[in-house]
């Protein structure tokens, strides 16, 4: 049985709410509403999150700049040098990875396209109830990965909402 949420994943918009952002800069191209980023060269800079990042900071909200200059899409990517805004807490717009987003599942940075949200990997207990170093190693590495939990259902390279922060 499929249970509705009440989400919907927006069309509009990349923050899902009142959401929690913090005003940065693109340091290069390729940075575009949506995706994940991580730490620039610089403590105020902002790159697209590598795959498999563990140096996640936020989502790229949508690009006012765009629309103030060429009256183009808001979802266009930023350019180097554009100041953006990126979303650190609170419901959000993503694009799911190739092992795409499945609601109720805690979600991580993909591992297959920079940027991109997927369902976390899980590695499992090592057997026999036994703690061993590349157990507990694993098992550090998993939680580190989760950015949030999902809310709504994605296949790759569709959209999804998730929420960024921990809930337990």
């Amino acid at each position: 049985m499929v249970v509705n949420t009440g989400i919907k994943v927006p069309t509009n918009s990349i923050a899902c709410g009142d959401n929690i952002k913090v005003s940065m800069i693109a340091e290069g191209a390729g940075v575009t509403p949506g995706l994940a980023v991580m730490k620039g060269t610089a403590d105020n800079q902002v790159v697209v999150c590598t795959v498999g990042s563990l140096s996640f900071m936020g989502i790229a909200d949508l690009n006012r700049n765009a629309r103030a200059r060429t009256n183009v899409a808001l979802t266009t990517a930023y350019t180097a040098g554009d100041q953006l805004e990126v979303i650190i807490w609170g419901f959000v717009k993503v694009i799911a990875d190739t092992r795409g987003i499945t609601c109720g599942t805690e979600v991580g940075v993909g591992e297959a396209t920079s940027g991109r949200i997927s369902d976390n990997a899980y590695t499992a207990p090592p057997a026999g109830n036994t703690y061993t170093t590349a157990g507990m190693a694993a098992s550090l590495l998993v939680r580190d990965q989760i950015i949030g939990a999902a809310f709504t259902t994605a296949a790759s390279g569709n959209a999804a909402v998730i929420f960024l922060g921990k809930l337990a």
